[in-house]
C-alpha cells in the first residue's frame, strides 16, 4: 500500500536511524551525540525533540489562521515538522526498545476491536475481518474428535456453531462431555470476541 511514500516502513526508518545517528551534526557542525546510538540523550530529551517539532507545526499553523500565510504556503514547511515528529518518535521508540510499526499494530488492532470496528492493519496493508461468528470453528480449542464431527455435520463457522443448541446438536452425535468442551470454549472465545449488534 505505500501511501504516496513509495512503501516507507518503520523498519525502513528505524534502519535510517540507526545509521544516521552516529553521522548527525549539531548547527555548529560538531557530531551531535557522544554516543553512536543516540543513548546520551535521556527519554526526557529525546520526547522534548518530538515536542520541540510538534510546537514548530503548531507555530506555522497560528500563522496561517491570523492570515501571516496562507494554507498553501505554509503547507511545506508543516509537511517538513509532521515528518520530523515521526522521524523523532521513532528514535525515542527506539531509546524504549519498542518496536514503533508493531506497537501501532497491535494498538490500532486492539482498538479496532473495542471500538467493534473490523478494519485491521498488518505488515502489508489494512484489510477488514470478516463478522467473529463467520470466523472458522478451528479457531476454538476443540479436541480433534469433535472438530471433525463438526466438519461431519456441516458446521464449520463459528456463527454456525453458536445457533445451534445442545438438543439439535445431541441429536447428531454430540455427547454430554463434547458439549461441555464446546460451551467452555465458545465462552472463552466470547470474551476475546465481543460480538457487536
Amino acid at each position: 500500500m505505500g501511501y504516496g511514500t513509495n512503501g516507507l516502513t518503520f523498519n525502513t526508518l528505524r534502519a535510517a536511524n540507526i545509521k544516521r545517528l552516529p553521522l548527525f551534526k549539531d548547527a555548529k557542525g560538531r557530531i551531535a551525540h557522544s554516543k553512536e546510538d543516540g543513548s546520551d540523550w535521556s527519554h526526557a530529551e529525546w520526547l522534548q525533540a518530538v515536542i520541540g517539532e510538534l510546537g514548530e507545526y503548531a507555530n506555522l499553523r497560528k500563522k496561517v489562521l491570523r492570515g501571516d500565510m496562507t494554507f498553501e504556503e505554509a503547507l511545506p514547511a508543516l509537511t517538513d515538522e509532521l515528518a520530523d515528529v515521526i522521524i523523532y518518535m521513532d528514535i525515542l521508540a527506539m531509546q524504549l526498545g519498542v518496536d514503533l510499526g508493531e506497537a501501532i499494530m497491535e494498538k490500532w488492532n486492539k482498538t479496532s476491536k473495542k471500538v467493534g470496528v473490523p478494519l485491521y492493519i498488518d505488515a502489508e496493508d489494512w484489510h477488514y475481518t470478516r463478522s467473529p461468528n463467520d470466523r472458522s470453528v478451528d479457531e476454538l480449542d476443540l479436541s480433534v474428535r469433535i472438530a471433525n464431527c463438526l466438519y461431519k455435520a456441516g458446521i464449520t463457522t463459528i456463527g454456525v456453531l453458536r445457533s445451534r443448541n445442545d438438543d439439535e446438536l445431541k441429536a447428531i452425535g454430540f455427547t454430554a462431555k463434547m458439549l461441555k468442551q464446546i460451551a467452555d470454549e465458545l465462552r472463552a472465545w466470547e470474551k476475546s470476541n465481543p460480538i457487536h449488534g
